[in-house]
């Protein structure tokens, strides 16, 4: 958004370009904590944490950005200038338009850049289930390297099978992906029911819509609490490793996961083949430390820093 707002110039009513920061302390970009009746309470709140109830709004914003810029490269094509009235001027350059052309007063820009009337305007974004798709895909998959890694390694550790150790790991991991779907359902949820809130409706929809909106809420408020323990849980399940906790027949013995008939405790390891052990050890370790590095350099490729 810095560099968005740095490129930011505006229209006055004199026909002048000035930049925006030279006008007001508003913004090309910005989260308007005006908003008496925002979709979600969360989406008033900047942390970045707290990005998963803008996504939605922030496409929709996008979009309209691009719709902007879309109409205005149109009417450039069929050669009208902004100014109403005026003549195009035309340039002995290719693909080069003249400045004449582009100037007007801010209501003419706001006219030559927006759609037609006609143009049924969609609360979604084109294309945004498909990039929360991907953007889910790729976190979900570091997460579930990661988490999985820790439970190869306490999986395949002697006595191997299901323990303590490794169950608190995937208990940790399925909460995490939980409080995901908790809380994208809750965005989804929300954005919905702000979307056609302001539209005329019936008992029976005004009935559903409170139903969608209860049903965000509660999604919202338990998905924090989940990841609220989760986060107690994973940093006690981190100290219990470090403690006599675990250290008893039942968590070494692997009992969860071999049952209590077949369940058998290591005293002492001569003669035990670790070669799966270890191989364990470097196949989890490379497979958190790639996927890791692979996330960083996709991120990098999306991350389009333009010089202010």
């Amino acid at each position: 958004m810095d560099n968005a707002d740095a490129m930011a110039f505006v229209a006055t009513d004199h026909g002048v370009v000035i930049k925006a920061s030279d006008v007001s302390e508003r913004r090309a970009v910005s989260i308007d904590a005006d908003t008496e009746s925002p979709s979600s309470d969360d989406e008033m709140l900047t942390p970045p944490v707290y990005n998963y109830a803008r996504a939605i709004s922030w496409s929709r914003s996008a979009e309209d950005v691009f719709n902007a810029f879309r109409i205005a490269s149109n009417n450039a094509k069929l050669h009208r200038p902004v100014m109403i009235g005026a003549t195009w001027m035309n340039s002995n350059r290719r693909n080069f338009i003249e400045p004449g052309n582009r100037k007007g007063n801010a209501s003419e820009v706001n006219a030559y850049c927006r759609l037609p009337r006609y143009t049924v305007r969609s609360p979604w974004a084109t294309g945004m289930f498909f990039r929360m798709f991907v953007a889910s895909l790729l976190p979900l998959a570091l997460q579930w390297a990661t988490t999985g890694s820790a439970v190869i390694v306490v999986y395949l550790t002697p006595t191997v099978g299901l323990g303590c150790r490794s169950l608190g790991y995937l208990i940790y991991g399925a909460l995490a992906t939980v409080v995901w779907a908790m809380l994208v359902m809750s965005s989804i949820l929300s954005h919905y029911a702000f979307s056609y809130s302001d539209r005329p409706r019936s008992y029976f929809s005004s009935t559903t819509l409170g139903l969608v909106k209860l049903a965000s809420n509660l999604l919202r408020w338990g998905g924090k609490l989940v990841a609220i323990v989760n986060a107690i849980w994973i940093i006690a399940a981190g100290m219990l490793q470090f403690t006599d906790i675990y250290d008893n027949c039942y968590c070494n013995s692997s009992v969860l996961g071999r049952g209590a008939q077949y369940a058998y405790d290591i005293v002492l390891f001569d003669g035990v083949n670790l070669d799966q052990t270890r191989a364990a050890w470097f196949g989890a370790l490379a497979l958190a430390g790639s996927t890791s590095l692979g996330f960083i350099f996709y991120m990098s490729l999306l991350t389009d820093l333009v010089p202010i």
